[in-house]
This record gives structure tokens, C-alpha cells and sequence, in this order.
């Protein structure tokens, strides 16, 4: 558990949070896993924006400033959807970094008790003058690929940013 405080239920160790160069991330790429249970409540996409943004200066991941922002905004905008659609008592964000060949990527998941896999761009031209529902839009335009797929127990839905680094 971290001083972030306010809805966390705990942290769970999905990976090593180590550089495996050679390891998992490719024949010469390294790969870095952190997984995070956040209650389901108005605190939880704030303390998942501070955690991922921290966690990826911790990990010391080139993304430009405006990517940084664009990538706390559309983890942001999973959280709160999960917040606000499903009946989950718990949400666990998972953050992962891959690195091969000088090419990497930081995916999120987003998973929640919902077994409602309906995952939709909200069209504003059928629900004129509706505020909010917006967030997969944004979504859309800020990640390079992204998705939901069902769960035994639940969806996931995921992100994933193309960054440029070295191993």
C-alpha cells in the first residue's frame, strides 16, 4: 500500500518490476508489470492517473510531456467508466511496459466485475445535449490501439501507447 491513500484496496505484483532484458519483453527487450485493486469509488481514476504517471517516472519511460498527459487522461477515462456503468466493488488497473527492439509500449488494463461486455463510442448525433459519455472517444483518439475483451469473472479494457526507447 502506497501514501496515495483514499480507495486503494492493494497492490499486487503482476510481474517482477524489473528490467529483463532478454526476459519476456523479446529476444532483446525487457518487460516491466505493476497491477493495482482500486475501490470502486469517486477516488479511484485520480489515484490511478498518480499511480501510473508515477510509476512510469519510476520505470524512466520517454513519452513526450502532451503523450504523458493524453495517456493520464485516457486512464482516467477507463476508470471512470467503470465507476460509473458497472456495479463492481473493485477495480484493478494493470500497467505494463515492453520493450524490443528499441521499440516500446505501455498498455493498461482496466478491469471490473461487469459482465455486461458491451464496450461503445457513445455517437453525440443520437444523444444530442447528453453530458458526458465521451470517455472512449477520447480514448480512441489518444491511444494507438485499444479494446475490450470478456473475462471469466467480468471485461477488461485495454490501451496501449507506442513509445521509442532503448533496452
Amino acid at each position: 500500500m502506497s501514501e496515495l491513500g483514499g480507495s486503494e484496496v492493494g497492490d499486487v505484483a503482476a510481474g517482477d518490476a524489473t528490467d529483463r532484458c532478454g526476459g519476456a519483453g523479446g529476444a532483446d527487450g525487457r518487460r516491466r508489470e505493476v497491477a493495482w485493486h482500486l475501490a470502486c469509488d469517486a477516488q479511484a481514476a485520480s489515484i490511478a492517473r498518480r499511480r501510473v504517471a508515477s510509476t512510469l517516472d519510476d520505470w524512466a519511460v520517454v513519452l513526450a510531456p502532451a503523450r504523458r498527459h493524453d495517456l493520464a487522461l485516457a486512464v482516467s477515462e477507463l476508470v471512470t467508466n467503470a465507476v460509473m456503468h458497472t456495479a463492481t466493488s473493485t477495480i484493478a488497473v494493470t500497467l505494463r511496459h515492453t520493450v524490443t527492439n528499441r521499440h516500446g509500449r505501455v498498455a493498461i488494463e482496466v478491469h471490473d466485475d461487469d459482465t455486461d461486455g458491451e464496450v461503445a463510442i457513445v455517437d453525440p448525433a443520437l444523444a444530442p445535449g447528453r453530458l458526458g459519455g465521451q470517455g472512449l472517444r477520447v480514448v480512441d483518439q489518444v491511444a494507438d490501439r485499444w479494446g475490450s475483451r470478456p473475462t471469466e469473472a467480468g471485461k477488461t479494457v485495454w490501451l496501449e501507447v507506442d513509445t521509442t526507447t532503448t533496452c
